[in-house]
């Protein structure tokens, strides 16, 4: 996995903590925004509208509990946004 960022002990990674995380030993913060899974409750009204839209919601689909506990349990500090 390339780093985005790589400077002064401080690394960064852009990606998918699906893919980067296996990549990786223990470290000190993990900043995640995953998908919150509003796609499939948001198509109603104009949020769903194709033409404004398209196909975008679909890759909104929350993880799995135990996926996002076991990313964090290998890490010191997590920041997990979510909805």
């Amino acid at each position: 996995m390339t780093p985005y960022y790589d400077e002064d002990g401080i690394t960064i990674y852009h990606g998918d903590c699906r893919e980067v995380l296996p990549t990786l030993g223990r470290f000190d913060l993990m900043l995640t925004d995953p998908p919150y899974g509003l796609g499939k409750k948001m198509q109603g009204g104009t949020w769903g509208r194709e033409e404004r839209y398209g196909d975008m919601w679909r890759w909104d689909v929350a993880p799995e509990t135990e996926l996002l506990l076991s990313m964090v349990s290998r890490v010191e500090n997590a920041i997990v946004w979510g909805g």
